[in-house]
Protein backbone atom coordinates (compact mmCIF):
# COMPACT_ATOMS: atom_id res chain seq x y z
CA UNK A 1 0.00 0.00 0.00
CA UNK A 2 1.19 3.55 -1.00
CA UNK A 3 0.17 5.45 2.07
CA UNK A 4 -1.42 8.45 0.36
CA UNK A 5 -4.55 8.29 1.57
CA UNK A 6 -4.67 8.22 5.48
CA UNK A 7 -6.42 4.88 6.44
CA UNK A 8 -5.63 5.93 10.14
CA UNK A 9 -7.84 9.11 9.61
CA UNK A 10 -10.76 6.46 8.31
CA UNK A 11 -10.65 4.71 11.76
CA UNK A 12 -10.47 7.81 13.79
CA UNK A 13 -13.58 9.29 12.16
CA UNK A 14 -16.90 8.36 13.37
CA UNK A 15 -20.58 8.18 11.83
CA UNK A 16 -23.00 10.88 13.03
CA UNK A 17 -26.63 9.52 12.56
CA UNK A 18 -29.09 12.30 12.19
CA UNK A 19 -30.63 12.18 9.72
CA UNK A 20 -28.83 9.81 8.21
CA UNK A 21 -25.04 8.16 8.29
CA UNK A 22 -22.85 10.24 7.32
CA UNK A 23 -18.78 11.11 8.41
CA UNK A 24 -17.31 14.03 8.14
CA UNK A 25 -13.20 13.94 8.22
CA UNK A 26 -9.71 15.53 8.49
CA UNK A 27 -6.74 14.61 7.20
CA UNK A 28 -7.85 12.72 4.31
CA UNK A 29 -4.29 12.55 2.61
CA UNK A 30 -0.76 12.16 3.88
CA UNK A 31 0.25 14.63 1.20
CA UNK A 32 -1.77 16.90 -0.85
CA UNK A 33 0.98 18.68 -2.64
CA UNK A 34 1.38 15.93 -5.75
CA UNK A 35 -3.04 15.74 -5.66
CA UNK A 36 -3.50 19.48 -5.81
CA UNK A 37 -0.82 20.59 -8.04
CA UNK A 38 -1.15 17.39 -10.79
CA UNK A 39 -5.08 17.52 -10.71
CA UNK A 40 -5.42 16.66 -14.36
CA UNK A 41 -7.26 18.77 -16.60
CA UNK A 42 -7.67 16.72 -19.99
CA UNK A 43 -10.17 13.98 -20.33
CA UNK A 44 -12.85 15.46 -18.86
CA UNK A 45 -16.97 15.24 -20.00
CA UNK A 46 -18.99 17.58 -18.81
CA UNK A 47 -22.87 16.98 -17.06
CA UNK A 48 -25.01 14.91 -19.66
CA UNK A 49 -27.77 17.19 -18.90
CA UNK A 50 -25.85 20.75 -19.42
CA UNK A 51 -25.37 19.40 -23.18
CA UNK A 52 -29.04 18.36 -23.48
CA UNK A 53 -29.69 22.25 -22.14
CA UNK A 54 -27.31 23.54 -24.76
CA UNK A 55 -29.04 21.30 -27.49
CA UNK A 56 -32.33 23.32 -26.36
CA UNK A 57 -30.98 26.20 -26.50
CA UNK A 58 -30.66 26.51 -23.09
CA UNK A 59 -26.90 27.37 -22.58
CA UNK A 60 -26.00 29.81 -19.73
CA UNK A 61 -29.32 29.91 -18.08
CA UNK A 62 -29.23 28.89 -14.19
CA UNK A 63 -30.09 25.44 -14.85
CA UNK A 64 -27.54 25.04 -17.77
CA UNK A 65 -25.08 26.29 -14.77
CA UNK A 66 -26.47 23.71 -12.15
CA UNK A 67 -24.90 21.41 -14.44
CA UNK A 68 -21.81 23.39 -14.93
CA UNK A 69 -19.91 19.86 -13.84
CA UNK A 70 -17.11 18.01 -15.21
CA UNK A 71 -15.89 14.29 -14.24
CA UNK A 72 -12.98 12.13 -15.64
CA UNK A 73 -12.98 8.39 -14.66
CA UNK A 74 -9.70 7.41 -12.18
CA UNK A 75 -10.51 3.96 -11.51
CA UNK A 76 -13.70 2.65 -13.38
CA UNK A 77 -16.23 0.30 -12.51
CA UNK A 78 -14.78 -2.49 -10.58
CA UNK A 79 -11.40 -1.99 -12.43
CA UNK A 80 -8.25 -2.03 -10.16
CA UNK A 81 -5.96 -0.53 -12.49
CA UNK A 82 -5.99 3.28 -13.37
CA UNK A 83 -7.93 4.56 -16.33
CA UNK A 84 -5.94 6.30 -19.09
CA UNK A 85 -3.12 6.47 -16.38
CA UNK A 86 -0.90 8.54 -19.11
CA UNK A 87 -0.12 11.26 -17.83
CA UNK A 88 -1.42 11.60 -14.33
CA UNK A 89 1.05 12.40 -11.64
CA UNK A 90 2.47 9.70 -9.56
CA UNK A 91 0.59 10.64 -6.27
CA UNK A 92 -2.46 9.87 -8.63
CA UNK A 93 -1.51 6.44 -9.59
CA UNK A 94 -0.30 5.68 -5.61
CA UNK A 95 -3.76 7.35 -5.06
CA UNK A 96 -5.62 4.41 -7.15
CA UNK A 97 -3.89 1.65 -5.27
CA UNK A 98 -4.83 2.72 -1.83
CA UNK A 99 -8.23 2.84 -3.29
CA UNK A 100 -8.34 -0.38 -4.54
CA UNK A 101 -6.37 -1.87 -1.43
CA UNK A 102 -8.17 -4.29 1.45
CA UNK A 103 -7.37 -1.73 4.20
CA UNK A 104 -9.18 0.84 2.57
CA UNK A 105 -12.62 -1.19 2.22
CA UNK A 106 -11.90 -2.56 5.80
CA UNK A 107 -11.78 0.62 7.19
CA UNK A 108 -14.94 1.85 4.90
CA UNK A 109 -16.40 -0.95 6.72
CA UNK A 110 -15.84 -0.05 10.52
CA UNK A 111 -16.54 3.22 9.85
CA UNK A 112 -20.05 3.16 8.06
CA UNK A 113 -21.13 -0.57 9.64
CA UNK A 114 -21.87 -1.54 6.19
CA UNK A 115 -19.99 -4.73 4.64
CA UNK A 116 -18.50 -2.65 1.33
CA UNK A 117 -15.91 -5.26 0.66
CA UNK A 118 -18.22 -7.56 -1.73
CA UNK A 119 -19.03 -4.84 -3.82
CA UNK A 120 -17.62 -3.13 -6.85
CA UNK A 121 -16.07 0.10 -6.68
CA UNK A 122 -15.73 3.39 -9.09
CA UNK A 123 -13.40 6.77 -8.56
CA UNK A 124 -14.24 9.62 -10.64
CA UNK A 125 -12.18 12.96 -10.44
CA UNK A 126 -14.82 15.61 -9.99
CA UNK A 127 -14.47 19.54 -11.35
CA UNK A 128 -17.12 21.86 -10.23
CA UNK A 129 -17.24 24.90 -12.42
CA UNK A 130 -18.66 28.21 -12.14
CA UNK A 131 -22.26 28.68 -11.29
CA UNK A 132 -22.27 25.20 -10.42
CA UNK A 133 -24.92 23.61 -7.57
CA UNK A 134 -26.65 20.53 -6.94
CA UNK A 135 -30.56 20.93 -6.08
CA UNK A 136 -32.03 18.44 -2.63
CA UNK A 137 -31.65 14.86 -3.96
CA UNK A 138 -31.11 11.29 -2.88
CA UNK A 139 -28.61 8.88 -4.32
CA UNK A 140 -30.21 6.09 -6.39
CA UNK A 141 -30.89 2.92 -4.84
CA UNK A 142 -27.79 1.37 -5.96
CA UNK A 143 -25.31 4.04 -4.65
CA UNK A 144 -24.27 2.52 -1.16
CA UNK A 145 -21.53 3.89 0.06
CA UNK A 146 -19.90 7.23 -1.32
CA UNK A 147 -16.34 8.99 -0.04
CA UNK A 148 -15.88 12.38 -1.28
CA UNK A 149 -12.14 13.70 -0.97
CA UNK A 150 -12.09 17.13 -1.03
CA UNK A 151 -8.65 19.15 -3.15
CA UNK A 152 -10.02 22.92 -3.19
CA UNK A 153 -7.60 25.42 -2.43
CA UNK A 154 -8.35 28.03 -0.38
CA UNK A 155 -11.88 28.01 0.46
CA UNK A 156 -13.98 30.94 1.61
CA UNK A 157 -17.44 30.59 2.56
CA UNK A 158 -18.14 33.17 -0.23
CA UNK A 159 -17.01 30.59 -2.51
CA UNK A 160 -19.91 28.22 -2.31
CA UNK A 161 -20.00 24.43 -2.90
CA UNK A 162 -20.77 23.27 0.44
CA UNK A 163 -22.02 20.05 0.75
CA UNK A 164 -25.47 20.26 3.04
CA UNK A 165 -26.70 17.25 4.49
CA UNK A 166 -30.63 18.11 4.36
CA UNK A 167 -33.62 16.80 6.78
CA UNK A 168 -35.81 16.43 3.89
CA UNK A 169 -36.36 17.73 0.14
CA UNK A 170 -36.61 21.10 1.48
CA UNK A 171 -33.53 23.83 0.90
CA UNK A 172 -33.99 25.25 3.62
CA UNK A 173 -34.10 21.81 5.72
CA UNK A 174 -30.00 22.40 6.62
CA UNK A 175 -28.59 19.95 9.22
CA UNK A 176 -25.22 20.15 8.20
CA UNK A 177 -23.07 21.66 6.54
CA UNK A 178 -19.47 20.88 5.20
CA UNK A 179 -17.35 23.30 2.88
CA UNK A 180 -14.55 21.66 0.46
CA UNK A 181 -11.71 22.27 2.36
CA UNK A 182 -8.74 20.75 0.57
CA UNK A 183 -8.11 17.76 2.54
CA UNK A 184 -11.44 17.22 4.17
CA UNK A 185 -13.47 14.41 3.86
CA UNK A 186 -17.26 12.77 3.81
CA UNK A 187 -18.53 9.67 3.79
CA UNK A 188 -22.33 8.80 3.28
CA UNK A 189 -23.99 5.68 3.36
CA UNK A 190 -26.90 5.63 1.54
CA UNK A 191 -30.69 5.65 3.04
CA UNK A 192 -33.73 6.72 1.67
CA UNK A 193 -33.94 9.92 3.17
CA UNK A 194 -30.24 10.73 2.67
CA UNK A 195 -31.29 14.58 1.07
CA UNK A 196 -28.09 16.65 0.23
CA UNK A 197 -27.23 19.65 -2.07
CA UNK A 198 -24.77 21.59 -3.03
CA UNK A 199 -24.65 25.20 -2.94
CA UNK A 200 -24.11 27.72 -5.78
CA UNK A 201 -20.53 28.63 -6.82
CA UNK A 202 -20.29 32.25 -7.93
CA UNK A 203 -19.47 31.73 -11.84
CA UNK A 204 -16.58 33.67 -11.33
CA UNK A 205 -15.10 31.43 -8.71
CA UNK A 206 -12.36 28.76 -8.98
CA UNK A 207 -13.61 25.09 -9.56
CA UNK A 208 -14.82 23.03 -6.44
CA UNK A 209 -12.49 20.04 -7.05
CA UNK A 210 -12.20 16.58 -5.79
CA UNK A 211 -12.15 12.70 -5.38
CA UNK A 212 -15.59 11.07 -5.70
CA UNK A 213 -15.59 6.81 -4.48
CA UNK A 214 -18.67 5.14 -4.53
CA UNK A 215 -19.55 1.34 -3.82
CA UNK A 216 -22.31 -0.11 -6.05
CA UNK A 217 -24.77 -2.80 -5.71
CA UNK A 218 -24.95 -4.73 -8.95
Amino acid sequence: MSNILDIEAIHAASMRTDPYPHAPYSHTFTDTSGLIKNFPDNGFEYHAQRKLLETLGRKETREWYQHNVRTRALLNLGETAPHEPQGLDDAWIALAEDIVSAEYREALTELTGFDVRPYPSQTHFWSFEGGAWFTPHVDKAHKLVTHLMYLTENWEPQFGAAFQVLGSNDQADVVAEFPPYANHSLVLRRTDNAWHSVTEIPRDAQPRRLVQTWFWVS
